[in-house]
């Protein structure tokens, strides 16, 4: 999977390329088509991810809680054991326990300079924002969709508090944001018994946030044009919001420079 992805993610970087200087304004959405034809859809294979035994649950929910480092910054380690958990198939886990901690711990400055650098490299592998992508609709969305939530937050404190992230990680995150958006073949908003996918109310949301950025108007047209391009393409009924929230982002790029 990863030579695919790797191939794919060349081919979109050359597009880009072609694109900053000038060349497929007119036919931009052709070469994005062409780009996505060559995608070979793999044999489905289960879905595996990290359960909690009992004493993880229970290190899980304290930290969730905030009450072991209420006073102190998150360790590395249980910064990294969160993390584990964010395509979870409970909503309970995923959502309400680490996406909100998360947040918690940033709104509280918990959060280091170092972590904020991991945090957006974690994000960006390939095991997180590409987990079997390449299968057909799985349980997987949840891990690609929340990493892409989370990298929306990383992103906005990095341009409120840290300003840590430079030039080259926002386009490190421009290039497999695109190359996301491209393979992504799952639009569910609301998965039954599991709750909120949310893939193109998570996209909108990360590219209102990454335009903020002082990054050349060429990725932000970019990257606009295949997030229009993939929610068109999209074979879900996008029914829960997202074209409020893509709205939103034409409206935050014309607003822009």
């Amino acid at each position: 999977m990863k030579t695919e992805i790797s191939k794919i993610q060349a081919n979109v970087s050359n597009l880009y390329e072609q694109f900053n200087q000038g060349i497929y304004y007119d036919d931009l959405f052709d070469r994005f088509f062409a780009l996505q034809t060559e995608i070979e859809i793999k044999e489905p294979t289960q879905v595996r991810l990290p359960r909690l035994n009992s004493s993880e649950r229970q290190h899980f929910f304290e930290l969730t809680s905030n009450l072991q480092f209420a006073e102190g910054k998150i360790s590395d380690e249980d910064l990294a054991f969160l993390l584990k958990y964010i395509g979870n198939r409970d909503p309970k886990i995923r959502d309400t326990g680490v996406y909100f901690t998360l947040l918690s711990l940033f709104k509280n400055q918990q959060i280091t300079n170092e972590q904020v650098v991991w945090l957006k490299n974690y994000l960006l592998q390939d095991d997180v924002l590409f987990f079997h992508i390449l299968e057909p609709e799985n349980d997987g969305v949840f891990t690609r969709s929340f990493a892409v939530l989370f990298l929306s937050l990383v992103i906005d404190q990095d341009q409120s508090n840290f300003h840590v992230l430079e030039l080259s990680d926002y386009e490190e995150i421009q290039e497999r944001m695109a190359t996301y958006i491209l393979l992504e073949q799952d639009g569910r908003g609301f998965v039954a018994e599991k709750g909120w996918a949310h893939v193109y109310s998570h996209l909108g949301g990360f590219f209102q946030g990454f335009i903020k950025e002082d990054i050349p108007r060429s990725g932000k047209m970019f990257l606009f044009n295949i997030l229009l391009f993939g929610y068109l393409q999209s074979k879900d009924s996008l029914a829960f919001g997202e074209d409020r929230v893509i709205a939103g982002s034409i409206l935050s790029l014309m607003q822009r420079d």
